[in-house]
């Protein structure tokens, strides 16, 4: 079963912003600034983030800002294709495009175990120069905004 994205919103653009299970750990994970936020932000909303001392607002506008890396979740992977493609989130894999390819996303030594028997499936890996077999860089993604 899927769970089905906002495509886009009442005036039908797609978000410019879009976050996945985004999460922000310290301590080796004893302290979680953030955990599983997802967020959609379309053109032209006022967005205010509020909410006590400490609850993870600062460390927010850092990941969204790229003054941080997250220690989880994606950011970067949606926010490219999200003009041009549909992103819904699949029962095996972190997304699936157009309803057609499916990605899982990670480091340089992520495998295929969530995505083995998927059909069109691939390895977006972030610290890698060059793809292979069903492994794409990260980094390629950049040029599709």
């Amino acid at each position: 079963m899927n769970r089905k994205t906002s495509e886009t919103n009442d005036s039908g653009t797609a978000p410019v912003l879009r976050t996945h299970k985004l999460a922000l750990h310290f301590d080796e994970g004893r302290t979680k600034a953030l955990d599983g936020v997802d967020i959609e932000i379309f053109e032209g909303e006022f967005v205010a983030i509020t909410g006590p001392s400490g609850c993870g607002k600062s460390s927010l506008l850092n990941l969204i800002g790229t003054l941080d890396n997250p220690t989880k979740g994606e950011l970067f992977f949606c926010n490219q294709l999200n003009y041009t493609h549909q992103i819904n989130y699949p029962k095996h894999g972190d997304f699936i495009i157009d309803n057609k390819y499916t990605f899982e996303v990670g480091g340089k030594n992520k495998n295929t175990k969530q995505i083995y028997s998927v059909e069109n499936s691939f390895l977006a890996l972030d610290e890698i120069e060059s793809g292979f077999n069903n492994k794409i860089p990260l980094w390629l993604f950049g040029f599709l905004y």
